[in-house]
């Protein structure tokens, strides 16, 4: 039963994925899909990843409906000391993590709180990656399994 709950939410999550940057704009992604601990984990190990070449690491105490602002507080502070101290490997972290460039630099330019722009786009992009990973692990264990059904009914047909 928690393994179908856990399939349906990241079908939700995906449709997230599937729509135009307003909608998931309005909707703030990171906050509506970060709701199953499983795709909290991973995304956690995914910043993490990332994090970790600038030597930083993020934490997740295992409360779902407070991961957003959990996760969210850990990297802001990490961003807004970049910002204040170390410019050029924020600009590398946002590299690693493949935030886009332009929209990097609308942030820093536009908004009062360069440090709460950057981290939720940060957030979005890695909550995006492991949505992005989770689609394709799903469509190659369809695919998987449609190879399996049409190998059976051929062996079924031949006998």
């Amino acid at each position: 039963m928690k393994k179908k709950e856990n399939v349906e939410q990241n079908k939700e999550a995906i449709k997230y994925l599937k729509m135009s940057a307003l909608e998931i704009y309005k909707k703030q992604l990171p906050e509506d899909v970060l709701i199953s601990k499983e795709l909290i984990e991973k995304t956690v190990q995914q910043l993490n990843k990332d994090f970790g070449t600038i030597q930083a690491s993020i934490e997740f105490n295992g409360a779902v409906y407070e991961a957003y602002n959990i996760i969210f507080r850990q990297i802001y502070l990490i961003v807004k000391n970049l910002i204040e101290n170390n410019f050029s490997i924020l600009i590398r972290l946002l590299y690693t993590i493949d935030v886009h460039e332009k929209t990097a630099g609308n942030s820093l330019k536009n908004h009062e709180d360069r440090a709460a722009n950057l981290t939720d786009l940060i957030l979005r992009r890695e909550v995006e990656k492991v949505l992005t990973r989770e689609y394709f692990s799903q469509m190659q264990k369809e695919q998987n399994n449609k190879s399996e059904n049409q190998h059976d009914n051929e062996k079924f047909l031949r006998s």
